[in-house]
């Protein structure tokens, strides 16, 4: 199935004020876009993961981009350059986002204030990890880093939803998903073979 850009758009009209009004903008895009390629209905979406999945996927795809181009901007401006000018950028589309979305009054202290202190350095993250991705592809190429990427972000990710970590429910991992991983693994071993 071939998705065009007007077809994953909300039928109010494709401003981004309807957007953003319209199932929390990009990401409902993404939403739409996963269940037009599944088939998922609003009905059928309640406990059924692949729609996420998707949406997931095409977020590694985007993450794909971001690398190859930061890696590009790196070489050209210096890899501390580019991660200010990324996360500069990165602001002020979120700004134009939470503006847009309507979410500017989540900003009050009391709001801020009941999120545990921990969940807000995330963002004290974000500029190590575009940093460390454009090293990574200008160095390795962008296989060679997303394999590695993938399978750090793996290997932490099971750790998590194992022990419950950063408040997200345990997911116990048994003896077939160690296996999945360690195919991963093997898989990336082969990718990152010369």
């Amino acid at each position: 199935m071939v998705l065009n850009r007007m077809s994953i758009l909300p039928e109010s009209g494709n401003s981004f004020r309807s957007i953003a009004a319209t199932d929390a903008g990009a990401l409902g895009i993404l939403k739409r876009a996963a269940r037009r390629c599944t088939g998922i209905t609003g009905k059928q979406e309640s406990g059924d993961t692949m729609y996420a999945t998707i949406i997931a996927a095409l977020s590694g795809v985007a993450m794909a981009f971001q690398g190859a181009v930061n890696a590009a901007a790196s070489s050209a401006i210096s890899l501390s350059v580019a991660t200010f000018i990324v996360m500069a950028a990165g602001t002020v589309v979120s700004a134009v986002y939470m503006t847009l979305s309507g979410t500017t009054g989540n900003l009050a202290l009391r709001n801020l204030a009941k999120a545990p202190w921990w969940a807000y350095t995330g963002g004290l993250v974000g500029p190590a990890i575009t940093a460390a991705v454009a090293h990574a592809i200008e160095r390795a190429g962008a296989v060679n880093a997303t394999t590695g990427i993938i399978l750090g972000q793996l290997g932490f990710a099971a750790v998590i939803d194992h022990l419950g970590w950063f408040g997200a429910e345990p997911i116990r991992f048994s003896p077939i998903k160690i296996a999945g991983i360690i195919l991963i693994a093997v898989g990336g071993r082969i990718l990152l073979a010369k």
